[in-house]
Parts: structure tokens; C-alpha cells; sequence
């Protein structure tokens, strides 16, 4: 019973291959296979909606990129009175034209922006709306509780790529449950198995005349 309980813990339906018990071999085989593949599908699907939203709040095509840190910092100069200083050069990207210390330092929300790349950096600019000036079709003034559209079409993708790692993980949940699942019951299948085997093989003395 040892035996088989480590062998479906190490791969579940092995243990009850090992005693004969193909039907439920197959069984937890087939739910391995099924979750394994969720998790491995769902966990790419995220990676690439990731992608996709990241490239979004960029938008290399776009001059002015959906979100930039210089219209940020602009409208923390406008409107918060700070001084960031904005490099003119407008063929270089928005987060290399301001000194990020700077707008830290400027920042008077609850947050400070991470440094563009960073996950953090996309989910902040998509989540809270001290950032919603950042976005070019933001028209809310002072008002930086404004939704834009682009706001909303990237929180939405932000979204999606969180439900598909979500499902990646419950996945991932079940592999375990399923290899703890298949160990119980290899070793019950195996306990089950010797008890057979035992009453198979049970000797009797029977006396027979003389002998």
C-alpha cells in the first residue's frame, strides 16, 4: 500500500496500475491530462493578454502612446503645482523624457508611478484614478476622477488576462488535489487488494485417516 500510494502521488493512476485497477488508472489519468493542459493553456492566455495591454497603454504607433508620463507629469505641474521638468526631445518615449524621482516627488496620491516595465507600473495606470490624466483621451481638467474610454477598454483587458491566470491557478489547485486524491485511494485499492490475496491463499489442515 506504500508503494502504490507513493507511486500516484509521484504520477497519479500509477499505484493503481500497480495493483489493477486500470479503469480508475484511466480516470485519474484523464483528469491529470485535463488540468496539466488547463493550467498550461489559461497561463499562456494571460501571458499574452499581458502582452496585449501592455502594448496598448505603449502604442509604439501612437506619438503620444495611450498612457504617457509626460502628460502625467504635465497635469501634476498644471494642477498639483509642481515643476517636473519635461525633456522636449519628442522622439524620445515618454518615460525617458522625465526624471522618475522627480515625479515620485511630485506625487501626492496614495500611490508613487513604478518605473515604466514594471508589472506594478501597468497595473497602477490601469487601476486607480490618479493616473487617469496619464491616458490621451483624457478631457477631465482638474478632474482626475474622469474615466476615459481608454481607461476602461485597458482595465478590461487588465481583467481579462486576470480571469485566465486565475483559471491557470484553480488548475494548478486541482494537479495537487488530484495527486493526493489518487494517493489515498492507491493505497485503499492496495490494502483492498493484500485482503483478497490473503483470503485466496488461506491454508487449512484437514485430517484425512492417518494422515
Amino acid at each position: 500500500p506504500i508503494l502504490a500510494g507513493v507511486m500516484s502521488l509521484l504520477i497519479p493512476g500509477s499505484g493503481e496500475i500497480y495493483v489493477g485497477e486500470y479503469l480508475k488508472a484511466g480516470i485519474f489519468l484523464a483528469i491529470e491530462a485535463a488540468v496539466v493542459t488547463t493550467a498550461i493553456v489559461y497561463d499562456g492566455k494571460g501571458d499574452d493578454k499581458t502582452i496585449e495591454f501592455q502594448n496598448y497603454a505603449d502604442d509604439y504607433t501612437n506619438p503620444d502612446h495611450n498612457w504617457s508620463v509626460v502628460k502625467y507629469a504635465e497635469w501634476l505641474n498644471q494642477y498639483e503645482g509642481a515643476s517636473i521638468p519635461i525633456n522636449p526631445d519628442e522622439s524620445l518615449p515618454p518615460w525617458e523624457r522625465v526624471n522618475w524621482d522627480d515625479v515620485n516627488a511630485a506625487e501626492s496620491g496614495s500611490h508613487k508611478l513604478p518605473p515604466h516595465g514594471e508589472q506594478q507600473y501597468y497595473e497602477l495606470i490601469g487601476k486607480y484614478h490618479q493616473y487617469s490624466s496619464g491616458w490621451n483621451d483624457f478631457t477631465g481638467g482638474g478632474n482626475k476622477d474622469q474615466v476615459s474610454p481608454n481607461l476602461i477598454y485597458y482595465s478590461g483587458m487588465r481583467g481579462d488576462a486576470n480571469d485566465y491566470y486565475s483559471v491557470a491557478s484553480t488548475a494548478v489547485i486541482g494537479i495537487y488535489v488530484n495527486h493526493f486524491l489518487s494517493a489515498l485511494d492507491a493505497v485503499w485499492s492496495a490494502t483492498q487488494f493484500n485482503k483478497d490475496l490473503a483470503i485466496k491463499v488461506r491454508l487449512e489442515n484437514i485430517q484425512l485417516a492417518n494422515r
